[in-house]
């Protein structure tokens, strides 16, 4: 297996082998075919195995149909993504000194009652770089300028937990089955995070950070309901998003609007239903991205102001995009019916 340090520096080798392509939007040059992988245990892992599911994963791969080729390319892309957004801020002879430490946990194990868990769902984030689907696991990627070294740290093999759990991949099934060349035990995450970067250097970067800013009694008060004596200082977590002047109204229509569609026109579709609901939907649409178009109306039971024919009625038609590089947005729904007409008929049609 190609180490994640050797990945950039051999690239160029593997370009001049039968087999190799470059992958444009990543940098990365990647022989076809996935890693050379080690040999999966012949037992039950966390999750499907080659060797247990083989009608559904094939050697190589972490989940059916990615291979561990892809699971290591994205975490290149994230090291990549967090190298530039490091150049921007810092320059890149400060970039290429500082040390980056990238920490993604996967959902732990929830429990309704005792030894009765919820139904288990992976944290997306965590599967998109591992494909792991084990709870109370984690990700460490690390690296000075570009945090090209991945560590996977999972659950410790428990047979008196198996037995009633069902199996674990430990760190050899999930070794084999990812990839990764460092995969520890999840009790040794604080061991090794340590090790990387010490606790008294975390703490001097915070208090530099913030030292001699809060240095009065009323630092810990969030509203205090003291009078602010001249000099001192208050904690405000005031919002500041826009401009209001004393004769900006709003809009009737946008009220209109905002009284039957309380929601959003759309959102980001993925791995989610709702998928990264962090990032701003402001934000200019790129190629590969997939989003949902998605007004609706909404009259409640108890809207005396409505016609009595729609109350508690509710009404969404919703296409699901994804944005191309060239020929337009692909409609994923575009055979479905939208039109009153339309709508109508396919109704007429379940009757």
């Amino acid at each position: 297996m190609l180490h994640p340090s050797h990945l950039l520096r051999t690239a160029a080798q593997l370009l001049s082998r039968s087999g190799a392509f470059r992958c444009p939007c990543r940098n990365v040059s990647v022989k076809t075919g996935g890693w050379k992988t080690k040999k999966v245990p012949q037992r039950y892992l966390g999750q499907p195995s080659p060797f247990t599911h083989p009608h559904l994963i094939k050697h190589g791969e972490v989940t059916p149909g990615l291979t561990q080729t892809e699971f290591e390319l994205r975490r290149q892309r994230l090291a990549s993504l967090i190298e530039a957004h490091s150049v921007r801020l810092s320059g890149p002879s400060r970039a290429s000194d500082s040390s980056h430490i990238v920490i993604v946990l996967s959902h732990p194990t929830r429990y309704m009652t005792n030894d009765i868990p919820y139904p288990f769902h992976q944290n997306q984030d965590f599967l998109y770089l591992t494909g792991v689907l084990e709870p109370d696991s984690a990700l460490v990627m690390f690296g000075s300028g570009r945090p090209d070294h991945a560590a996977l740290f999972v659950p410790r093999r428990d047979p008196a937990r198996e037995l009633w759990d069902g199996p674990r991949s430990g760190r050899d099934g999930a070794a084999a089955l990812t990839g990764l060349e460092r995969v520890h035990c999840i009790e040794e995450l604080g061991t090794v995070l340590k090790s990387l970067k010490g606790k008294p250097d975390i703490s001097s970067n915070v208090s530099s950070m913030c030292g001699g800013a809060l240095v009065n009694s009323n630092k810990a008060i969030i509203h205090p309901l003291l009078t602010v004596k001249h000099g001192g200082g208050s904690i405000m977590n005031w919002g500041c998003m826009s401009a209001f002047t004393l004769g900006s109204r709003f809009p009737t229509c946008t009220l209109a609007a905002r009284r039957f569609c309380p929601h959003h026109v759309g959102h980001y579709l993925g791995m989610d239903v709702h998928d990264t609901p962090e990032l701003s939907r402001s934000q200019p649409l790129q190629p590969g991205m997939a989003i949902t178009i998605e007004p609706g109306l909404y009259f409640s039971e108890e809207d005396e102001s409505c016609p009595e024919r729609f109350r508690g009625l509710g009404v969404r038609i919703e296409d699901d995009v994804v944005i191309r590089e060239e020929g337009g947005p692909l409609i994923l729904s575009e055979h479905t019916p939208k039109t009153a007409a339309d709508v109508e008929r396919a109704c007429a049609q379940r009757e």
